[in-house]
C-alpha cells in the first residue's frame, strides 16, 4: 500500500512539474512576441531563450528564438534554433528562407545558395521568389573575380585663346620691348571635338581586401583650325589595392604617351600610390603621390624627373560635398631653365539638386618657380596662376539596376596666369559640353 502511495505522489508531482513548465513557457512565449512586435530584440530572445529551457522541442519557440537571435545579430545561435526545427520539420519552407538568409549573413554562401535553392522548387509566391533571385545574384556577384566598368565621353569645347597667347601684343625684354607677329599674338577662338574612354578592370583575390586593379584611359582632342594642337593621349596604371573598412591603399605601375599634331610628343613612366582613410561618415582624408620619368621626343632639354604629391580632407555633408586640397611638384630637367618647383591649393564644392541635378564650383591657385634664367628675359622665370571652374550636370536615363547611365554637362573654366615674363602672362575661358555613358 505504502508503495501504491508513493507512485500516486511522485506521478502527481512530476504532472505537476510539466503542468508547471508549461505555463512559464507559454508566459516566457507571450512577453517574447510582444517585446518581438516593438523591435526589442534583445529582450525578445531573453524570453524566448527562458520559453526553449522549459520547451525545448517547441517549433514555434525556436522559430522566434532564432529570428530575435538574428535581428541582435547572433546568426550561429540562429542557425542552431532553425536546425532544430528542421529536424522535426524537414519541409518547412519558410525556416529554411530564414536559414538561407542567416548563412548569407554569415558569408556561408554556399549553403545559402542551396537552401535559397530548396524554397525556389517549392514554387513560392512571386514576391518571395524575386526576392530570392536578388540573393541569389547577389551571391554570384561574391564569388566573381573579374569586374569590369568604364565609361565613354562625347564632347564639344569651345576655347577662346587655343595659343596661349599673351594678354599684350608687346613683351619687354633684355633688348627692348619685341611685337609680336604670327598666330601668338592675339587669341585665336577655336572649337574642339573631343572624346574620351575609360576602361577599368578589377581582379579580386581569395583574400578579398586584396584587389588588382588596371586602368586604360584614352583622350582625343580635335580642333576646328590649329590641327597642330591635336591631341592624342593613352595611359595605363595598374597595381594592387588593399581595402580595409575604413583605409584604402593603392600602389600602382604608369605609363603614358602623348601624341601632339600627330607627332610623338611625350612619354612617361614610374610609380604611384593613393591612400585614403574614412575618418567619419561626414570626413574622409587622401594622400595622392607619383614618381616618373618624362621624355620629350621632340626636345631633350625637357627631359626630366617629375614628382608629384596632393591631398586634403573631403566633407560629406548631407547633398554637399566641399573637397580642400593642397599639392607639391618639383620637376628637375636636363636643364635648369625647364626645371621647376611648383605649389598649388583648390576648393570644390559639390551640391546635389532635386531632378537628377548636381551643381559644383572650384577655384585652383598655383604659385610655379623655375631654376634657370629665361636668357631672352634675363631672369628667372616666376608664374602665378589661378582658375575658376563652374558647371551643371544632369542624369539623363539610369538602367533599372542604375550600373548604366546616360550624364549631361555643361562647364566653364576661366585661367588668368600672371609671370614676370610678360610672353607667359595670359587669359583664357573654356566652355565645354558633353555626354557621358557609364558602364
Amino acid at each position: 500500500m505504502n508503495r501504491l502511495i508513493s507512485l500516486t505522489l511522485l506521478s502527481f508531482l512530476f504532472v505537476f512539474q510539466a503542468h508547471a513548465a508549461d505555463l512559464v513557457s507559454i508566459d516566457q512565449f507571450g512577453k517574447g512576441k510582444q517585446a518581438f512586435a516593438v523591435s526589442n530584440y534583445s529582450e525578445a530572445y531573453d524570453h524566448f531563450y527562458q520559453a526553449f529551457l522549459h520547451d525545448p522541442t517547441n517549433k514555434n519557440i525556436n522559430f522566434y528564438l532564432a529570428r530575435s537571435a538574428f535581428e541582435k545579430g547572433d546568426y550561429e545561435t540562429a542557425v542552431m534554433a532553425y536546425e532544430r526545427i528542421l529536424l522535426q520539420d524537414p519541409e518547412a519552407s519558410r525556416v529554411k528562407l530564414e536559414l538561407a538568409r542567416t548563412y548569407y549573413k554569415l558569408k556561408s554562401y554556399e549553403m545559402a545558395k542551396q537552401y535559397f535553392k530548396e524554397v525556389l522548387a517549392t514554387n513560392p509566391p512571386e514576391a518571395v521568389w524575386s526576392n530570392i533571385k536578388r540573393f541569389i545574384t547577389s551571391i554570384d556577384e561574391a564569388d566573381k573575380r573579374h569586374f569590369f566598368n568604364g565609361m565613354v565621353t562625347v564632347g564639344l569645347s569651345y576655347d577662346d585663346n587655343i595659343r596661349t597667347a599673351p594678354t599684350g601684343e608687346t613683351v619687354n625684354t633684355i633688348i627692348g620691348d619685341i611685337t609680336l607677329t604670327g598666330n601668338t599674338a592675339t587669341p585665336i577662338k577655336n572649337y574642339l571635338l573631343n572624346t574620351t574612354a575609360v576602361l577599368n578592370h578589377i581582379y579580386r583575390f581569395d583574400n578579398k581586401k586584396y584587389t588588382w586593379k588596371t586602368n586604360i584611359t584614352n583622350y582625343n582632342a580635335f580642333n576646328e583650325t590649329a590641327k597642330d594642337l591635336d591631341i592624342n593621349f593613352l595611359g595605363l596604371s595598374t597595381g594592387l589595392v588593399y581595402q580595409k573598412e575604413k583605409f584604402l591603399l593603392q600602389g600602382n605601375a604608369i605609363g603614358n604617351q602623348v601624341d601632339l599634331g600627330y607627332d610623338h610628343y611625350l612619354g612617361t613612366f614610374g610609380v604611384g600610390g593613393s591612400a585614403t582613410y574614412v575618418n567619419s561618415q561626414k570626413m574622409l582624408l587622401t594622400l595622392n603621390a607619383t614618381l616618373q620619368e618624362k621624355n620629350f621626343y621632340l626636345d631633350e632639354d625637357k627631359d626630366s624627373t617629375n614628382f608629384n604629391i596632393n591631398g586634403g580632407p573631403i566633407f560629406n555633408l548631407g547633398k554637399t560635398r566641399i573637397s580642400f586640397t593642397l599639392g607639391r611638384e618639383i620637376e628637375s630637367a636636363e636643364t635648369e631653365q625647364n626645371s621647376y618647383q611648383r605649389t598649388s591649393a583648390s576648393l570644390r564644392c559639390d551640391q546635389i539638386l532635386p531632378h537628377d541635378f548636381n551643381l559644383y564650383a572650384s577655384v585652383r591657385i598655383q604659385d610655379t618657380g623655375y631654376q634657370g634664367i629665361e636668357a631672352l628675359f634675363g631672369k628667372t622665370r616666376s608664374d602665378k596662376s589661378k582658375d575658376l571652374s563652374c558647371g551643371l550636370s544632369k542624369t539623363l536615363w539610369n538602367s533599372k539596376d542604375k550600373s548604366n547611365s546616360i550624364i549631361g554637362q555643361i562647364s566653364n573654366t576661366y585661367t588668368d596666369i600672371k609671370s614676370n615674363c610678360d610672353i607667359y602672362t595670359y587669359r583664357k575661358n573654356v566652355t565645354a559640353t558633353s555626354l557621358t555613358y557609364t558602364f
